[in-house]
């Protein structure tokens, strides 16, 4: 996992040792990229749904049963740091990636998120709710 997050911190690396991995900043869609590609690597069927979550989901033995969500977000705030959300999002897809490896069969699906949370470009995280 440390070298997992070692990898994610390469995109939007800022000289102060940080991150600057804003929503859908190229620096956001390249550490997707590597994050999909890990999804991938645990086994997981991944979608991209229409809000821009990465969803990467693992069947469950009783396909009627809700499924265990967990993960996080990796995008950042401007100089921000490398573990929050980051460690979230890698600690799950690594219980993912555990379960595959020992062929662990769970009775639930599993769904291993990372949203976008910390707002994009354009300041999404807050814009206001009423119209003007």
């Amino acid at each position: 996992m440390s070298g997992h997050l070692l990898e994610l911190s390469r995109f939007g690396r800022n000289p102060e040792g940080g991150v600057s991995r804003v929503a859908y900043s190229d620096a956001d869609l390249q550490g997707r990229a590597y994050v999909i590609q890990l999804m991938r690597d645990a086994n997981l069927d991944v979608v991209i749904d229409a809000a821009g979550n990465l969803v990467g989901r693992r069947a469950g033995a009783d396909p009627t049963l809700k499924p265990i969500v967990i993960g996080s977000h990796i995008d950042s705030v401007p100089e921000g740091g490398n573990y929050d959300g980051d460690v979230g999002s890698m600690a799950a897809i690594e219980v993912a990636q555990t379960l595959a490896e020992r062929g662990v069969a769970l009775r639930h699906p599993l769904e291993v998120d990372h949203l976008p949370e910390r707002g994009g470009r354009h300041r999404s995280a807050q814009w206001p709710s009423r119209r003007d």
